[in-house]
């Protein structure tokens, strides 16, 4: 039996992980252990650790560990490098499964590959703003497995890694849009409303613009990430997290979404949901045709949110909701 140490840092990874972990739970084959930390351990995110641990309690947990500034997430990512040796020392897994770009994910990726723990990654080979390039670039040449969501995302990984070993990239799609449609459709809210969901991105007027923008308007703003610069967005938001379900049909209902999330190109193409996206932190993403972009300027936000998309219906870039049994297919049969 071959042990698969999942490894969440945040909500984001979760919902997209968590029909990846019920897989492998299920699975003969393979043995589960769930980890989490960062994010999840915040009462100011959400607290999702509880949400984890209806979900599979015997899941693992590290302390929280700040993330104010540049500095602190530096620091923090030295001490989850630490803390994790010593965990995977203990649980002995044969892969560790991570997904994504952030700090504490780019910790556990160093921590198993330093190890000799086999390494699985999903949504590689992709292209964004910000620091979040680096750490997925650097994690890519950690891992031993990608799991790609895109043909584009494939490519870029062969060109990363040695061409010669293209045989560890495999297209699987992004199981976040096996989470997406795996939410029953709830009976329509009344009224007209948009989301707004703004992470901290570097980006000083962001916040400002985005908030003039939608003033007048019956928006529903969801909490960020615990990115440096996260404090100022949290008081714009009333709902530090809500459900996954909950925010999917959100999305699914809403006029627009406005903000700067990669959800808005995977969920949202997966959903049919138009979207703006304001400013740099998503350069790069690979766009099915649902997501218009703006400047950080409070009147180009309203310009684009009053445009048609090239492409108003539901899209597969990303996936068919099949990428949960093709990456747990993997994991239980390709050799390491």
């Amino acid at each position: 039996m071959r042990t698969i140490a999942v490894v969440t840092g945040a909500r984001s990874d979760y919902y997209m992980l968590r029909p990846v972990m019920r897989g492998i739970k299920a699975h003969a084959q393979l043995r589960l252990v769930p980890v989490a930390l960062g994010m999840h351990m915040s009462p100011h995110h959400g607290g999702t650790i509880e949400e984890v641990r209806r979900d599979f309690p015997e899941t693992h947990t590290l302390a929280y560990r700040a993330t104010e500034t540049p500095w602190d997430m530096a620091r923090t990512v030295g001490l989850y490098v630490r803390d994790l040796a010593d965990m995977f020392y203990d649980i002995r897994p044969d892969v560790v499964l991570v997904l994504g770009d952030r700090a504490e994910i780019f910790a556990a990726a160093q921590a198993a590959a330093i190890s000799g723990v086999g390494l699985a990654h999903i949504h590689g080979g992709e292209v964004s703003g910000c620091i979040d390039d680096k750490m997925r670039n650097a994690i890519t040449m950690l891992a031993d497995w990608h799991f790609a969501a895109t043909e584009k995302a494939c490519e870029r990984l062969v060109r990363i890694r040695n061409p010669l070993r293209k045989g560890d990239i495999f297209l699987t799609g992004s199981p976040a849009v096996d989470a997406a449609l795996s939410v029953p459709e709830a009976p329509r809210a009344g009224g007209d409303y948009i989301v707004v969901l703004v992470h901290p991105s570097g980006e000083p007027t962001l916040l400002n613009e985005v908030s003039k923008a939608v003033k007048d308007m019956r928006a529903v703003w969801i909490g960020p990430n615990n990115d440096p610069g996260n404090k100022d967005i949290r008081l714009h938001s009333r709902r530090s997290n809500v459900p996954h379900d909950v925010f999917i049909n959100l999305l699914r209902q809403c006029r627009c979404l406005v903000g700067n999330s990669s959800c808005a190109f995977i969920e949202g193409s997966a959903l049919g949901v138009k979207a703006v996206n304001v400013g740099h932190r998503q350069d790069g993403r690979e766009n099915a045709g649902n997501v218009v972009h703006a400047e950080i300027d409070a009147a180009d936000i309203r310009r684009a949110m009053a445009l048609p998309v090239t492409e108003p219906y539901i899209h597969t870039l990303y996936g068919d909701g099949h990428a949960t049994e093709n990456i747990v297919k993997v994991l239980a049969e390709e050799k390491l």
